[in-house]
């Protein structure tokens, strides 16, 4: 989205840094990898998805709706079939594009 809007992707990492609720180790250490388009898996995708489906199923069981995480899994599932799946679960942003 910050790129068709204009805005150098750089700046989201700028913005997550001010905010003491976003600001955390896990984009820290990922704001180089994409913004340099660099999936190297440190955690893959497809494993990511396994974990989501089984919590799905687990919540589903026990008769919760978790409509975000199944937004999440579904969104995971397409990346998977648009060949992502051995990419780090940061690749999954390249079936929104």
């Amino acid at each position: 989205m910050a790129e068709r809007s204009g805005i150098a992707p750089g700046r989201i990492f700028e913005a997550l840094k001010q905010s003491p609720a976003l600001d955390c180790g896990y984009f820290r250490i990922k704001e180089s990898a994409f913004l340099n388009r660099d999936f190297t898996p440190a955690f893959s995708l497809a494993n990511m998805l396994k974990d989501v489906r089984f919590m799905t199923s687990q919540a589903a069981k026990r008769g919760l709706k978790l409509p975000v995480s199944d937004a999440v899994k579904a969104l995971m599932e397409k990346a998977v079939k648009d060949g992502h799946g051995d990419q780090d679960l940061t690749s999954l942003f390249l079936s929104l594009t």
